[in-house]
């Protein structure tokens, strides 16, 4: 039997990452290490080396793979992976280049598009754009300064009254709960629904036939099916969920577990340690 260890380096690492490695330990019986070894399932959190720690690591057992987290991170990853496997989501355009991505905005200025960061969490960097805001980008030169990394994600917005993203979480091959994320009754309505600008988590009965089969197309594509996964869905305007993108853990980024609801945060914890200890058991 393999020992469970959660991997966090350095000063970063234990900064930002600190308090949910040891969280995590406690509650896997796992230890918290800066190393990997032949002998141990590995969670990686923080890497010093980021996104180049693959040839470092790769002989070593993780229990979330590398492709899943770099793809988690890498909203332009996922949009290939969604087209490439027939994940249904919002029309996703990736775009070679600024004056290709201006000149598409403008030639199908009837939708309202998204332009998304990268490699940014949650919607940070995202911009809206529709025929009156390309006026006031043009105004301020906003594509002559653009140098974010490409391809360019452009995706349809799918405008709602009041928006709402949902949640599902996936352990070990198995969509066992979702949420709903949205800001709370008398607050303005916003057009991005994120934490970070006042959306909160509902809990929701079990997960839809429909939210189950359209998460699993999804975490499949990105190779967190049969590890650790969540991926955030809208509804078209015809009421069909649509994948945003997915998360993990790992290396830039940690899914949120700021929902606020206590048998979730025990369930979510007890399947990983499941599924881990089943893994040591298994190497």
């Amino acid at each position: 039997m393999k020992e469970i260890k959660i991997v966090n380096q350095g000063k970063v690492g234990e900064t930002w990452f600190g308090q949910l490695a040891n969280e995590n330990a406690r509650n896997w019986n796992g230890s918290v290490s800066e190393t990997f070894d032949a002998n141990a399932v590995h969670y990686p959190l923080y890497l010093e080396d980021g996104r180049q720690s693959f040839k470092k690591i790769k002989k070593y057992e993780l229990f979330i793979p590398y492709f899943g987290i770099i793809a988690a991170g890498d909203k332009r990853i996922q949009a290939h992976l969604f087209n490439k496997n027939g994940v249904p989501t919002p029309e996703t355009h990736l775009v070679k280049d600024t004056p290709q991505t201006e000149d598409f905005l403008k030639q199908h200025s009837e939708k309202e598009w998204i332009l998304k960061y990268p490699t940014g969490l949650a919607t940070r960097g995202h911009t809206i754009v529709d025929s009156e805001k390309m006026v006031k980008l043009d105004a301020e030169g906003y594509f002559t300064h653009l140098d974010w990394q490409k391809p360019f994600i452009v995706q349809e917005f799918v405008r709602h009254e009041n928006p709402e993203v949902y949640r599902t979480y996936c352990v070990d091959g198995e969509i066992f709960a979702w949420n709903v994320r949205k800001l709370p009754d008398g607050v303005k309505p916003k057009d991005l629904v994120a934490h970070a600008v006042g959306a909160r988590y509902f809990p929701l009965e079990q997960p839809t036939e429909e939210a189950m089969d359209v998460s699993r197309k999804a975490l499949e594509a990105v190779q967190l099916f049969s590890a650790f996964g969540v991926v955030d869905l809208i509804k078209s305007k015809d009421g069909k969920l649509l994948v945003l993108e997915v998360g993990t853990d790992g290396i830039d980024t940690i899914v949120d577990r700021d929902f606020d609801n206590p048998t979730l945060t025990q369930e979510l914890n007890l399947r990983i340690k499941n599924a881990l200890h089943k893994r040591s058991i298994k190497a």
